[in-house]
């Protein structure tokens, strides 16, 4: 389970070309992306493709060049041993006549640690304790050399 998510919204102009696609930053701080997850609404038809990149480089697909099409589809993929940089990109093309936005969402822990570990059942948590503590020793008073000052007398 990811420490953080890293969520953006892409819209990619309708006529961008596939020779020149948009290329938009989904810059996050250093970290160690553990699955990106991607929404895409009805409505592209085959008409929009995209690549994760990273600094430039195509990353997903992995055959050079390749775009993902896809139409009303969410997208999960878990990853490992990629970037730590932070510098992640969608690039993206869409030949159609209207504009499309895709949801792209980073799940991410910090560099070299490790995701979250499972978390306790609530009902172990609301059973009676069965650790015994040893009782806690007796402390001498304390003689700080403090004196308090007398009360005055009352009439």
């Amino acid at each position: 389970m990811a420490r953080e998510v890293h969520s953006f919204d892409v819209t990619v102009p309708a006529g961008t070309p596939k020779a020149t696609p948009l290329v938009t930053e989904l810059a996050i701080p250093p970290r160690e992306v553990t699955e990106i997850e991607i929404i895409i609404p009805p409505g592209p038809r085959g008409e929009v493709g995209f690549q994760i990149a990273a600094a430039g480089r195509q990353m997903l697909p992995y055959e050079p060049g390749a775009f993902f099409v896809t139409d009303n589809e969410t997208i999960r993929w878990p990853i490992s041993e990629q970037i730590t940089s932070g510098a992640w990109e969608l690039i993206a093309y869409n030949t159609g006549s209207f504009n499309h936005t895709l949801e792209i969402r980073l799940l991410a822990d910090l560099p070299g640690v490790a995701a979250t570990p499972e978390l306790l059942p609530l009902a172990a948590l609301q059973s009676p304790s069965t650790v015994s503590l040893p009782p806690a020793p007796a402390l001498a008073p304390l003689d700080l050399g403090l004196v308090a000052p007398p009360l005055p007398e009352l009439p």
